[in-house]
C-alpha cells in the first residue's frame, strides 16, 4: 500500500491560530467586562452575612 503525505499548508495553520486567538480575546473581554460576580445581587438580599 502506498500513502502520499503532504505537510499542512501555512495558511491553514495561520487561520486556525487566528480562530484560537479570537476565541481567547472574546473570553478575556467577557471576563473583564463581567468582573468577579458569581451570585446575583437579588440572591444576596435577605441574607444575614454576620
Amino acid at each position: 500500500m502506498s500513502v502520499r503525505v503532504q505537510p499542512t499548508n501555512g495558511w491553514i495553520l495561520l487561520a486556525a491560530g487566528g480562530v484560537v486567538g479570537l476565541v481567547f480575546l472574546f473570553g478575556l473581554f467577557r471576563a473583564i467586562r463581567m468582573g468577579e460576580r458569581r451570585v446575583a445581587d437579588s440572591d444576596l438580599r435577605g441574607l444575614d452575612l454576620n
